[in-house]
């Protein structure tokens, strides 16, 4: 992360995880893991979607993101369905870009939860730790 960090052009304050020094609402340890820049927003097209899906079989609840191929850190997937207690899961993971970007730095990648029938709705996050 610090070796990104410095490269990515963060000092002093700004070089910390949790810090958002572009104030687009991901702090610096989400932008390492999607592999976007922590000087400049990151924009729709680049920010994780969520989803549900049913077009393969049985529904399954999505999330679609940016993922740094290299040294990345540590990945927990979670589901809520109140937003108060979460838990763990551990999806199925689809890639759907080797290359999002044609630098071989980032790929797109699509992470499923299977959904039972008395599920409407639920919510996913990620979460990231630096090993």
């Amino acid at each position: 992360y610090q070796e990104w960090a410095l490269a990515a052009g963060l000092t002093g304050a700004q070089l910390a995880p949790a810090a958002d020094p572009d104030g687009d609402g991901l702090d610096n340890l989400t932008e390492f893991a999607l592999a976007t820049n922590p000087l400049a927003p990151t924009g729709a097209a680049q920010r994780p979607v969520g989803g549900l899906n049913s077009e393969a079989g049985p529904s399954v609840f999505t999330l679609t993101h940016r993922r740094r191929k290299h040294d990345p850190p540590a990945t927990i997937y979670q589901w809520s369905a109140d937003l108060v207690t979460w838990h763990d899961f551990a999806p199925r993971i689809i890639v759907l870009d080797p290359d999002i970007d044609n630098d071989s730095r980032a790929e797109l990648v699509t992470a499923t939860r299977p959904r039972n029938d008395q599920e409407t709705r639920i919510f996913l996050r990620i979460r990231h730790s630096i090993p």
